[in-house]
């Protein structure tokens, strides 16, 4: 499983964080944000990272990389996401808020938005 992974992109952060925390065994692929290589954008039509690859499997979009992760590798100790999907959708708001607040902080540090995703 390799995880093409932009070192200051949040989104991609929030994938390293699920795998490390999954305790799964993974390579990461760091890429320069300001010069993609030239295959990324075959595997993420958006030219983008986060990107995760297992076997014939290409997944883009942070959110859903890692909803994969938790479905594939559940572990029954985990409780950083309830089994339920009822109980997972209350979780999504702060999810991408944290996301949005991590960009705002960027942007008054003079940086720019995050062209990761």
């Amino acid at each position: 499983m390799t995880l093409y992974s932009g070192t200051t992109c949040p989104f991609s952060q929030r994938c390293r964080n699920v795998l490390y925390e999954k305790g799964m065994d993974f390579q990461i692929v760091d890429v320069d944000l300001h010069n993609k290589p030239e295959d990324l954008a075959v595997m993420n039509p958006y030219n983008q990272v986060p990107v995760l690859v297992e076997r014939d499997l290409m997944l883009y979009e942070s959110n859903i990389i890692n909803e994969y992760i938790d479905d594939r590798f559940p572990h029954p100790d985990d409780v950083r996401q309830p089994a339920a999907h009822t109980e997972r959708g209350g979780l999504q708001p702060a999810a991408a808020d944290h996301g949005g607040a991590v960009q705002a902080a960027g942007a008054e540090a003079g940086r720019p938005g995050c062209v990761c995703e």
